[in-house]
């Protein structure tokens, strides 16, 4: 429902067993992940964390066009090692222009910030809680088993799959409604 209308979803795991199938889930449904560690205020604080992606997006773009060949080497050398560094923190939030509107998340138990700062700004919660987590801390409690990877890997595989579903119905939705658009205009034209 949520990606239906046009909304977006962020992924987040940053256990071992989650990184990569967070990343790969996240990007076939072209939605956005933290797989590394989650920032302090990424929610509350979220205008200062979209500043910082911008700029690691507009450092990374410079590294990717050759313009730091006009750098000293030294300066070429330091910008590649922050974009490095920066793409395990903001490589899954390229893109993300206002807050998600719901959020994924792998082993609640792990993610406690990430929690707390969704319940701070309203944000909803689906979660595979395993049982070492209260599931009344989760909007929506999946029961599973969030330490191991086919069990991650089927439940994210099937978020994925239903977003990205969604997500066709959504941009179908916003071309009838262009369409739509279209004719009222051609018939007062007419």
């Amino acid at each position: 429902k949520t990606v239906s209308s046009g909304k977006t979803v962020l992924f987040v795991g940053t256990k071992k067993q989650a990184q990569q199938v967070i990343q790969k889930e996240a990007e076939r449904c072209g939605m956005f992940y933290v797989n590394n560690r989650w920032l302090g205020g990424m929610l509350t604080n979220f205008d200062v964390i979209k500043e910082s992606v911008k700029k690691f997006q507009a450092e990374k773009e410079l590294l990717e066009s050759g313009a730091t060949t006009k750098m000293s080497k030294r300066d070429a050398t330091k910008m590649k090692d922050r974009v490095e560094k920066e793409e395990k923190v903001f490589g899954g939030l390229t893109g993300l222009e206002r807050r998600p509107d719901a959020i994924v998340l792998v082993g609640a138990h792990d993610e406690k910030n990430a929690m707390h700062e969704a319940k701070q700004v309203g944000i909803p919660i689906i979660g595979l809680v395993d049982t070492n987590t209260n599931p009344a801390l989760v909007d929506f409690p999946i029961p599973a088993n969030d330490d191991a990877t086919k069990s991650i890997s089927l439940l994210v595989g099937t978020f994925a799959k239903a977003i990205k579903d969604n997500k066709g119905l959504a941009l179908k939705k916003k071309e009838d409604k262009e369409s739509a658009k279209t004719e009222v205009k051609d018939k007062a034209l007419a």
